[in-house]
């Protein structure tokens, strides 16, 4: 029984070895035993120049399977009409049109050899010839529909077919950027750079130059139909218009538009639209319109930097427990800082001094210890050089308490120069609440009903404020009124807006010094019960 078993097993052995080494015993079937594809198979949009006559370019076909050592073969065939619909979803052939052998070539068999597992097969177009074709088919695409064929692999089903589609076209201009531009003439006169691209620039072998049609009453009459506004046509006194001169092969071309004040009227609106101009032109032209809104305001104005800035003076903040309430803050371009009067404090006694000896000088800010209410709170700050203020801004921190907005009305004056004595000095305690000895202050903005919400609030000096009077190196800030209670105000930041132009003549610093104004009056002030004299617009209850 034993020998039997054995005898059996070896026999199992040997036929097991026998089929083993048998070298016609193969786990793939042949057409298994490579697997061609495109690499990056479906639609390849291909865009040239008119001019070009040659482009090569490859496209990269992998080799995989059960036996990719072995050599593989295939080719390329263009599709039919019906089998290029089906394959990239046309709805109709007339949707498209193929282009000619003569347009293209390729190779006629792509072989991989042994061991390699791609192959880069090169590929030529002539765009030149494939533009006439364009040229006559402008509503339709015009493509070469490929599939990879072979006869002894197996062809990927996700990368067996490849379209390209062309987009032969001649050199043309149009505008980098074509959104609408908003231009103030702030003085006599302004420029403008336009800007423009070339596409297909590698088409145009020759210098050329292109105009700008503008002025053109009826695009006007379009876009005010369509933004329903009711701009002016900009007059061609207006406005000086070059050329764009565009060199061989350039890719981007520039020119620039003069806008002067002759002709307009001042704060009115007017629109230039401008267009390329085909009439003399070499290359192609964009059909979009580019529009400039064009003004020329009466009042000018420019932001004043606050690198320069620092406060000089400030009679009542949050000092030691809290240094980002202090009154130095509204300098900081910091809109999460605050300056906070110190509301909870103890009130000044009248004749008391609590100027803070100690610390001023080292802070190169006039400081004090005690509490004052509206209107005795006020800052000084020095600009760092003289400035005509325009508009003053007021920004309102953007904290989620609601008592950060307590500033209602306030104050604005310009000085040429600041000095303050304290009473040890031989200043005077009414000073305290004022600045006003040894100053001329000119009350130049009276901002009032401050929003009590979040953000920035532009005011503007009265038009009849004379350029002496707006003159200042330093503003004084007093607030008349708050939102609640008179010990309770603050303030974010301090803008100032420069006028730097009136009708577009320019507005220089004036520092002599205007006509009399009255000083920052001075309040009544009774310490016993600690309370200003404001009547009721000073305790507006919210």
């Amino acid at each position: 029984m034993k020998f039997k078993l054995f005898r059996t097993a070896l026999l199992l052995a040997a036929f097991c070895a026998a089929s083993c080494n048998d070298s016609s015993y193969n786990l793939f079937p042949p057409e298994y035993e490579t697997v061609l594809s495109i690499k990056d198979a479906g639609i390849k949009d291909c865009k040239y120049g008119s001019s070009i006559t040659q482009v090569t370019d490859s496209l990269l076909i992998l080799k995989g399977g059960g036996n990719p050592e072995v050599e593989a073969s295939g080719r390329f065939r263009i599709l039919s009409p019906d089998e290029a619909c089906e394959a990239f979803g046309y709805v109709s052939t007339e949707e498209f049109v193929s282009i000619s052998g003569d347009m293209f070539s390729l190779p006629d068999i792509i072989r991989i050899p042994e061991g390699e597992s791609h192959l880069y097969v090169k590929f030529t177009i002539y765009p030149d010839k494939i533009f006439n074709l364009t040229k006559a088919n402008p509503d339709k695409d015009v493509i070469l529909p490929l599939a990879l064929e072979s006869e002894t692999s197996t062809i990927s089903e996700s990368g067996d077919k490849m379209l390209f589609k062309f987009q032969i076209s001649n050199p043309s201009i149009r505008w980098a950027d074509d959104k609408d531009e908003f231009v103030e003439i702030v003085f006599s006169e302004t420029s403008l750079e336009l800007k423009a691209v070339i596409d297909y620039a590698s088409a145009n072998t020759s210098d050329s130059r292109c105009v700008v049609g503008a002025a053109d009453e009826a695009l006007v009459n379009i876009y005010n139909e369509a933004n329903g506004t009711d701009y002016a046509v900009l007059p061609a006194s207006s406005y000086e218009l070059a050329a764009f001169d565009i060199p061989a092969l350039a890719e981007k071309s520039s020119s620039t538009l003069r806008l002067t004040r002759q002709g307009i009227e001042s704060d009115k609106v007017y629109l230039l639209p401008l267009k390329f101009s085909k009439e003399g032109s070499s290359i192609g032209v964009s059909e979009d319109v580019k529009y400039i809104i064009v003004t020329g305001p009466k009042f000018s104005y420019k932001d004043v930097e606050k690198t320069n800035w620092k406060v000089v003076f400030s009679n009542c903040d949050q000092r030691w427990e809290f240094p980002n309430h202090t009154g130095k803050v509204i300098c900081d371009s910091d809109d999460m800082s605050t300056w906070i009067s110190l509301w909870d404090g103890a009130v000044v006694g009248s004749g008391e001094d609590d100027y803070d000896y100690e610390n001023s000088s080292s802070n190169n800010c006039h400081m004090f210890w005690k509490r004052r209410d509206i209107p005795d709170m006020v800052i000084v700050v020095e600009l760092g050089e003289p400035v005509v203020a325009g508009k003053i801004g007021i920004t309102k921190a953007n904290y989620d308490f609601p008592w950060n907005h307590d500033l209602k009305d306030c104050e604005f004056y310009m000085g040429k120069s600041f000095e303050f004595k304290p009473m040890q000095e031989g200043g005077s305690w009414r000073n305290y609440q004022t600045c006003n000895d040894g100053n001329k202050w000119n009350l130049v903005l009276t901002a009032t009903s401050v929003p009590k919400e979040i953000g920035t609030f532009w005011y503007e000096v009265p038009e009849g404020t004379s350029i002496a009077a707006r003159t200042g190196k330093y503003i004084k800030i007093r607030p008349t009124a708050g939102w609640r209670d008179a010990n309770v105000c603050q303030m974010s930041e301090l803008y100032v807006k420069a006028l730097v132009a009136i009708d577009g003549q320019p507005v220089e610093p004036d520092l002599s010094d205007p006509e009399p104004v009255d000083p920052t009056p001075e309040s009544e002030f009774d310490p016993d019960n600690n309370t200003e004299i404001l009547g009721e617009e000073g305790y507006v209850e919210i």
